[in-house]
């Protein structure tokens, strides 16, 4: 439960550096940028400076050894692709082809399929609107309401032999 609300947390941090970035509400793309690398940074729990200097592979093993949540996955796939595209507008392609490289590993290794019009403003949005529903991160879908949760703690409690 603690998980889930630590995991829902940091989606709703990156949903809303990307939709402050979508709405213009950074100065410059270089703030856009940076915010979106804290968020990322923070979600993933590795230091930025280490995580986006890393080579494709070696950034995909990096999260593997840490604490990455898969659940996080295709939010920071999302979020790194809408990166490139702002490097690329601000014409820094060769930062740009690394972030899409990097994004393109993490999408391979946790099978995640995302088309170049998934990244647009409008599509991100709709799947930005999603990460506002915590169901869709649920551990165990069968267990929904307080009695149920409380039931499943009785259990296990026995199972244990803890009462």
């Amino acid at each position: 439960m603690f998980e889930n609300d630590y995991i829902m947390r940091m989606v709703l941090q990156l949903a809303t550096v990307i939709r402050k970035s979508l709405m213009g509400g950074y100065r410059e793309t270089k703030d856009d940028v940076k915010a979106i690398e804290n968020a990322i940074s923070d979600a993933v729990d590795i230091p930025g400076d280490i995580l986006f200097s890393l080579e494709p592979k070696s950034m995909v093993t990096m999260l593997q050894l840490g604490s990455f949540d898969i659940k996080l996955a295709e939010y920071v796939v999302r979020s790194l692709y809408y990166e490139a595209k702002l490097l690329d507008e601000s014409e820094l392609h060769a930062k740009a082809n690394l972030r899409r490289e990097q994004a393109n590993e993490i999408a391979n290794t946790y099978a995640i399929i995302i088309a170049e019009e998934d990244v647009s403003p409008e599509a991100l949005e709709a799947f930005l609107n999603n990460a506002e529903k915590p169901e869709e991160l649920a551990i165990d879908d069968e267990f929904t309401n307080d009695e149920d949760l409380t039931e499943l703690e009785s259990q296990e409690q026995f199972e244990r032999h803890e009462f």
